[in-house]
């Protein structure tokens, strides 16, 4: 488990989140209405983990050509992230049509990065769906608009200010 998290204890909103192959990203998964929470462990320490909802055959389709993945996040204008090597575990639903809750737990690093890199980086994603009946990657295309906004589907409610990070 990280205790690199930059943040103080309480419950972070995340912008834009995408679940990503180690060492790569042009490949992504969207993490929809994610949430990031510190909090104290039994023993008083502070401890790390995040939430979202993403669609679950998806990141199998990652997994079942990558061994390791990664998540990188928005938190908000100058707070970038890239996990690396976070624990993942998420539920059995296994519907294209449905998303479930995951839960992540950072546990390599916790790196910042700065919002051009994550700009560069999320503008440049193959969305996965999926595989076909073929076995081939099924990608929605590129997530972002031309113009760099997210599409309107990854926007999530803005955080109470008290919840910025």
């Amino acid at each position: 488990m990280s205790d690199k998290c930059p943040f103080r204890e309480g419950c972070y909103i995340i912008e834009e989140a995408y679940i990503v192959p180690a060492g790569r990203v042009d490949l992504g998964v969207p993490l929809y209405d994610a949430t990031l929470t510190v909090e104290p462990d039994p023993s008083g320490r502070l401890i790390t983990h995040g939430a979202g909802l993403v669609s679950n055959v998806a990141v199998i389709s990652l997994l079942e050509d990558y061994d390791r993945l990664d998540i990188i996040m928005k938190m908000g204008q100058g707070f970038c992230f890239h996990l690396k090597n976070p624990i993942i575990q998420g539920g059995k639903v296994f519907s294209d049509k449905v998303k479930s809750r995951i839960r992540f737990i950072p546990q390599d690093s916790f790196d910042q990065i700065e919002d051009e890199i994550f700009n560069r980086w999320v503008t440049s994603l193959r969305i996965v769906n999926g595989k076909d009946e073929n076995g081939n990657g099924d990608f929605t295309g590129r997530h972002r608009d031309q113009d760099n906004t997210p599409h309107p589907a990854c926007l999530c409610e803005k955080p109470d200010s008290e919840a910025q990070p």
